[in-house]
Order: C-alpha cells, then structure tokens, then sequence
C-alpha cells in the first residue's frame, strides 16, 4: 500500500508538472503575440515576453509549493473530518454495548490512575529540581571511614575547617543535627524544630527570605561567655502564618528560644524546605533556623555533627571536587594520627540525588509495581477486545466485502478504542487525585518534598500519554485480527467452531495476566513476611500500659534543672494508676534523634575507637520504668547522679562485643566527644548490663550507653510513665501536671504503642501499597481468565450440545473447562515464579528476615493463583455443563 501510494503521488506529481510546462509556455506565446502585433520582431517579442513573464523556473516552484499547501490543507481537514467521523462511530458502537464500555473504561482508568499517581510522585519528589538557585551545583559532603566499622556520615567540626580552607572548587557550608526546642513569644509555649546553620548557609543555597535578611558572617559565635548562639533566628512561613498570623511586624520582635531571647530577622519563602540526604538525620520541615559558629580545630576529630553542603564554583564539576577531596584525604592522613588510624575518604554527591537517594528504592518498587498493573489490565482490555471484535465479525466481513479498505476498518478500530481511552484517561486522572490526596493526608517517613504535591502539567501529560499507549498496546492485538477477516467469514454460517488461532492469542494474554500478578503477589507477599518478621522483634522492654511524654525545659542547668526534672517525676508518679515514671532521651523508636559517639575500651590508646554507641541520658527508675531486664550487676541510682564518677549501663549487645566471655560490670569505657564535656571524666565504670533495646527502628542493630541526667542535662526530657491500666487515660492528668510544674514547658503525650506503630510506618506503607497493586492484578486476572472461559464457552455452545448428544457426562465437560483454566493458570504462575525470583532483588534493601527467593512466599503465591483460577472457571464450567443438546441444536 505504501510503495502504491508513492507511485500514484509521483505520477501526479509528474502530470502537474507538464501541465505547469504547458500553461506558461501558452501565456508566454499569447504575450508574445501581442508584442509581435505591435511591430517587434518574433525574437524582440519573446524576449520582452519573458521578461514580463519571468523566470518559468521561479514561477513553476511558487505554483509547485501552493499546491502542495492546498493539498495539504485540504488533507488535513479531510482528515480531521474522518477521525471526528470514526470518533463518532466509535461512540454510537459503544452506545450499543454499555457493559463492555464500562468494564474497558474501569480496567484501563484503575491502571491509568494508579501510573499517573505513582509518577506524579516520582515527578515531584525525584526529577523535579530543588526549589534553590541553580540546584544543579549544590553538592552534599559525606565521610567514610575505610577502616574499622561503620562511621557516621556527618563531619566532624576539624574536617570542616579542613575543607573549607583547602578545596578550591567549592564553597563549602554547614548544617548542624536539628533538635526540638522550647519557643516562647506567641500564644502559648510551643515545641518547634530547629536547624542550626552556619551564616552562610542560606547564600549558599540562593534562597532569599521574603521578609527581612539573611544571618551575617559576624552572627551565631558561641562561647560559654556569652551564652548561646540563637541571638538572631529565622522562620518559617507556616511557623509564621500559624503562631504568628503572617504578622509584617515581626521583623526585630524577641522571641524566647530555650529561654534566651532571639530576635527575628527574616522569614523563609512558602514551602521552602532544608533539605539534606537522609543520613545527615535534618529535618526537611524546619520551623526555625538560627546561625553558629565556633572553632572548629579545637573540636576533636572523632566528633561527627556537621552535615557539609557546597556550592560548586563556576566551571567546576563534580569530579573535579571529588577529585580535590581525595587528595585532602590522603593529606589527612599523613598528618594526622586519627585520620590514620580510621582510613578516612570524603564522597561527594550531587544534592538532588542525595536527597533522593533514601527514597529511590520505595520509588522504583512502585513504578514498577504500577506498571505490571498497567500491563495487566491492558491485557485484559486487548482480551476484552478479542472477543467483542468475535461478535462484531460478520459486521466487519460484509463491510470488507462491500469496498472497506484495510486502512478504514483500522481507523474505524481505532476510533472506538480512542474513545474509551479518553474516558478511561478521565477516570483515571480522578483516581490518580484521589490517591495523591490519600498520599498527603498520610505521608510516609521515608518519602521527602511530598508538600505541595497534587496534579501538575508534567502529570497530566503523562496521562494523556499513558492513555494513548495503553490504547494502542492494549487495541493491537484485536486491530490484527479484524484485518484478517473476508468475504467468506461472513457467509459462513458454521458458527459453531471455536475459532483456534483467536482461542490461543486469548490463552497467551491470560498467561501473561497472571505471570504478572504472580510478581505484584509474590512482592507483596514478601512485604508481608517481613512485617510479620519486625512485629516479632524484641523490643527489649514491655509497651503495653506505657505512656510517653516529649517536653522540653528552660531552667538553667545544674540543680535548677534538676530541681525541676524531680518535681516532675514526684508530680507523675502521684497520679492514681502511675506505677513507676522515669525520665530519658531520647525514648526508643523516637524516628528522629541519634545522639550517637565513638567509644572504646579505656585501656586502648588515646586515639583509638571501636565503634558508634547511641548515648541515652537517663533518671533512676527509667529502666524500670520500661520494664527492661537487668542481666548483670544493677541499674542507675541517686548515688550515681554525681561529676565526679561516672558510672553507666550497657547493653547486652555492647558487653558481648566489647570484653567476650568476660564479666563487663567494673570495666570502664571511654566516650568521645558529643558526649562528655572537657571536665567531665572521659573514662565511665560500666555498672550494669541490660537487655539490648532497637532506639531507632525495629531494624536498628547499634548498641546503646545509658548514662544518668546528671552528667549530660540536655534541654529535651522525655518520660515514661507505666500505669495499671489504659495509658491514654492518664494524657490529660499528665499534662496537667507539666504545666503546674513549669506553664513554659510545652508537651507532647503519645502512647508508647503509637510509637512503635509509628516505627513501622514505611514498611506498612510499602506493604499498603503493594498489597493494593497485587489485590488490583489479582481482580483484573480472575476477569480475564473468566472472560475468556465464559467466552469460550459460549463460542463452543453448538460443539458441546453434540458431544453431549452422543453421551458426554456433564462433569466431563465441567472438568474439561477447569482443566483449560487450571492449565494456564499453571503456565503463567511457572512463568511469574521465574520471574519474581529475579525482580525479587528490587525488594532486598526493605526486605527482613526472608529473602527474595522465599520459597514458601513463592508458592503460597502460586497456590493462591491457581486456586482464583479454579474459583473463576467454576461458572463458565456450570454454563457448559448446563447446554441442552436440543437447543444447542437449533443454533445458526
């Protein structure tokens, strides 16, 4: 068809330009006769003809280029005419079989609006650049150490100075770890976060405040003379709006942070947010931003607390940095000892991709759990197709027959499908709004940048997009079909066998159908089993009937402090129902502080470390309060709460690896910086052993130091107050008496269990979210395989009235139309198993205590399949075995 259309338009092509050739020649001529009449010679007047005229070349390439403009006019609102036309027939057809253009329109629209929805997130969270100035040159600063365990990501205060002096192809910043801290000067005390910046921070960023100035170089100096840096602080636009009502005269207002006074000086942009790859452990929703500075060499090099940013300068690139801060590293080494020691190397990576990069995995397991599910329903559609294109047969027969082209019978297919397409892309951006806005109401923890996220331009084109491609893969396979029918198909009027090539393309979607939900199954699955797993994780103490209470105090430290931290307790524990209350902080399963230091065995050398410990300051009767186990020796008590000794509690974890097959009660271990102050001893005698309690999640595996409040008052309190009956009960009595004890101290009150539901969050959320694709592929398989079955049957009604007529059994027909199902429920679940235990991999990062290989994971999800397949083929089965001969018979 396409070489006839080339030789019919370069044969008409050639015709126009003789007939050109020809009519300029005949207006030349007529000039020149005129000219000739007027007494010009013939050679005079053709001359003066042609020049008149003009160039014939020039004048035959104007005519050539209008026509093709009409042409191509005139093709186009032919065209346009056509496909209105095949819409609108598409339309009245689809008019005629409502219940088929419902199930095509809800099948493509669940799997259009799931994909849409998934890649609104992707979109926003992952492609869309930062909200910052050229966000393309901001790098984050991580530290490794290549030697020894694990150490923490951030940097310590000497690395900083290290790479602020001596890497030229960066500006390099800093942010500290953020807190939680009392805030006073609106209507009521409040708890906000607070990210402790370095003055440049926001320059290198490019954001600019909408209200008032940025931190100055000058501002934020700490010293134990002058007291604490927060003397200039910045908000947030919601703090703002919501404390404040947007109030323009904020500008210089004092506001009591940690009771000292800071005053306001400029006001962030609406939805900005400090954003950090996930280890820094920044919060993205800061209410508030103040500037420090300090010396930084003097610091030890053990501490890790700065999380580096860096703008790139002009002209450098990525490599160039990395290359600059391998070098730095090897210098440190050289000369310096606990460099040396530790293999120390800096990483680089680009700030959006570090941002993300926590993120990417739960991302790329859904968009590619969203796309099996639109796999599957375009499956399902092409099925559905199939077998109404078998009715429609004959109608598509007589019109071949009657001068329908190929081309026109595709277009009319085509227009039809086009239509549920469009509907189907409508339903489907409603459903993709309505997850989104599920999304926002329940974020998950793991997933940054999801305020302000909803339906944008970028998303609405990738539905408009992903509906034309699910319509043309799903239209393909039917489309293929129709072609093939002719004259003799619709003469025929042998209806009664099964059309065996239509019989297998239906059996091979319906085998992809349910490959494809073996896989959304099979990662469900192993969701669950590893839900399962961390619910059944010890917690190293009892949750049950434990309240917990966040607060945070502004009296001085020392035995004002103390004084207040006691009257709180007495207050608690006189509450009817309170049988122990004890203080510490952070509470396990915060989800939010690490208060993480370097330790090792006293009798090592100076710059020597072992490890990370997470440190806990606590009260006597915290551990008690907790109900955790003491192993060995005795807990923390008033006799402890003194400088002079320290004394603390260790983990099972931290004895067993620290002195193995010893006795860890009396030996003493050192702590560094971040934990001990320059006059606090750095040696602590370990006194007690208790049971090994997870601070972070329920995957967390670092051992923990608990140490009394005495020798580390931090400002934030956290109590645990375990009661005889309902804990929630107690909420408001408990908040009474923090405000009777302090009115400034703002508190928060949650039950230990929502923590620890809370700690589970995003793993419940991916099994949520993949467990909702699996139930959706499942369905859209179980339709198919029905409809196939049903259809089959059907197509099979004269066939199966004969064998019956000569003796076949009624449950040898119902076993036959079973068998069919349960073979390729077999095929496709073979298939799927293979396939899982490859994709599997995806899952590995989020899996716990099962592999991705699960053996029994994998065959509950097979058994479950072939037993759906089973349900599914019980009616069409009922319906073969119900087909009386006689009527059967009579049929056309």
């Amino acid at each position: 068809m396409l070489s006839f259309f080339k030789r019919s338009r370069g044969t008409s092509s050639q015709r126009h330009t003789a007939d050109l050739d020809q009519e300029i020649a005949f207006h030349v001529a007529k000039r020149a006769e005129r000219l000739e009449s007027q007494g010009l010679s013939r050679e005079e007047a053709q001359r003066r003809a042609l020049e008149r005229f003009g160039d014939p070349a020039q004048v035959k390439k104007a005519c050539v280029a209008e026509r093709r403009r009409v042409l191509g006019r005139e093709r186009r609102i032919a065209g346009l005419a056509g496909t209105l036309q095949d819409l609108r027939f598409g339309a009245r057809t689809l008019r005629t079989n409502p219940g088929f253009a419902a199930a095509v329109i809800g099948i493509l629209g669940v799997g259009i609006g799931a994909t849409t929805a998934v890649f609104g997130v992707v979109n926003h969270v992952v492609l869309r650049p930062l909200a910052y100035t050229e966000p393309e040159r901001l790098i984050a600063i991580e530290r490794e150490h290549t030697r020894g365990q694990k150490s923490p990501a951030q940097l310590s205060p000497p690395d900083f100075a290290e790479l602020r002096d001596r890497v030229a192809g960066a500006h390099v910043t800093a942010l500290d770890e953020s807190i939680i801290l009392p805030l006073v000067g609106a209507d009521r005390p409040i708890h906000v976060t607070v990210t402790p910046t370095l003055p440049d921070y926001f320059d290198v960023i490019g954001v600019r405040p909408i209200l008032g100035r940025t931190f100055r170089p000058d501002e934020g100096i700490y010293s134990r003379d002058d007291g604490w840096p927060w003397r200039h602080i910045m908000l947030s636009y919601d703090l703002w709006q919501r404390e404040f009502g947007g109030d323009e005269d904020i500008l210089g207002r004092k506001l009591s942070l940690n009771n000292t006074d800071g005053e306001v000086v400029g006001v962030m942009p609406p939805g900005f947010l400090t954003l950090m790859p996930h280890s820094a452990n920044t919060a993205e929703a800061t209410d508030l931003w103040y500037p420090v500075q300090w010396e930084f060499r003097e610091s030890r090099p053990d501490s890790a607390r700065l999380r580096g940013l860096a703008r790139l300068q002009p002209g450098v690139d990525l490599a160039t940095v990395q290359a600059e801060l391998d070098t730095l590293a090897a210098q440190l080494e050289q000369e310096y000892p606990y460099s040396q020691q530790v293999g120390k190397r800096f990483r680089a990576m680009a700030l959006q991709s570090g941002v993300t990069e926590h993120a990417q995995g739960t991302l790329r397991t859904f968009a590619a759990g969203v796309g099996l599910v639109l796999l599957i329903a375009c499956a399902n559609v092409a099925n559905l197709l199939l077998i109404n294109g078998g009715r429609r047969q004959r109608d598509l027969a007589v019109r071949a027959a009657l001068g329908a082209s190929r081309t026109r019978l595709v277009r009319q297919m085509f227009g039809e499908t086009a239509v549920l397409g469009g509907l189907a892309a409508a339903l489907g951006v409603g459903l993709a709004t309505t997850m989104i806005a599920l999304l926002r109401a329940y974020p998950p923890r793991d997933l940054p940048r999801l305020a302000g996220l909803g339906i944008d331009g970028p998303t609405l084109s990738f539905a408009v997009l992903i509906a034309v491609a699910a319509v043309l893969i799903a239209s393909l396979p039917p489309v293929l079909r129709s072609t093939q029918v002719g004259l003799r198909a619709a003469s025929s009027r042998r209806t009664g066998t099964y059309d065996r090539n239509q019989r297998r393309a239906q059996g091979l979607l319906v085998i992809a159908e349910v490959a494809l939900s073996i896989v959304l199954l099979a990662g469900a699955g192993l969701m669950l089993r590893t839900f399962a797993e961390l619910q059944q994780v010890p917690l190293g103490f009892e949750h049950a009937n434990l309240l917990t209470l966040n607060t945070t105090t502004i009296t001085e430290y020392g035995e004002h402090r103390q004084a207040t931290e006691d009257a709180l307790i007495q207050g608690l524990s006189a509450l009817p129902g309170v049988e122990k209350v004890g203080l510490g902080f952070p509470l396990p399963l915060n989800g939010l502080y690490d208060r993480s230091v370097p330790y090792r065995r006293a009798e090592l050398g100076d710059d020597a470390v072992e490890g990370q410990v997470y440190f806990r300051t606590i009260s006597p009767g915290y551990l008690e309060a907790l109900s955790v186990d003491l192993l060995e020796g005795r807990n923390l008590m008033a006799e402890d709460n003194t400088r002079e000794i320290g004394r603390v509690v260790i983990d099972e974890r931290l004895a067993a690896r620290t002195w193995p097959g010893e006795s860890a009660i009396g030996k003493r271990l050192w702590m560094g910086e971040g934990f001990a102050l320059d006059d606090w001893p750095g040696d602590y005698e370990v006194v007690g052993v208790v049971r090994y309690v997870p601070q972070g999640d329920h995957r967390d595996r670092q051992s923990t130091v608990y140490v009394s409040r005495h020798l580390y008052q931090s400002v934030e309190l956290g109590v645990a107050i375990r009661t005889s009956g309902d804990p929630a009960q107690l909420a408001t009595a408990a908040r009474a008496v923090v405000n009777s004890v302090d009115p400034n101290m703002p508190v928060d009150v949650v039950p230990m269990s929502n923590l620890i539901v809370g700690s589970l969050a995003s793993t419940r959320f991916a099994l949520d979210v993949l467990s909702g694709f699996s139930l959706v592929a499942l369905l859209l398989a179980a339709v198919g395989l029905y409809a196939v079955l049903a259809h089959g049957v059907r197509r099979r009604t004269r066939e199966i009235g004969i064998r019956m007529a000569l003796g076949a059994q009624a449950a040898r027909v119902r076993r036959q139309v079973v068998a069919r199902a349960l073979g390729l429920a077999t095929i496709g679940s073979v298939l799927g198993v293979s396939i899982a235990m490859v994709s599997g991999r995806m899952l590995e990062n989020q899996l716990y205590g099962v592999t991705p290989s699960d053996p029994l994971t994998l065959a509950g999800t097979a058994a479950a399949v072939c037993a759906l397949a089973v349900a599914s083929s019980w009616l069409p089965a009922r319906r073969a075995a119900s087909v009386e001969p006689q009527t059967a018979l009579r049929q056309d």
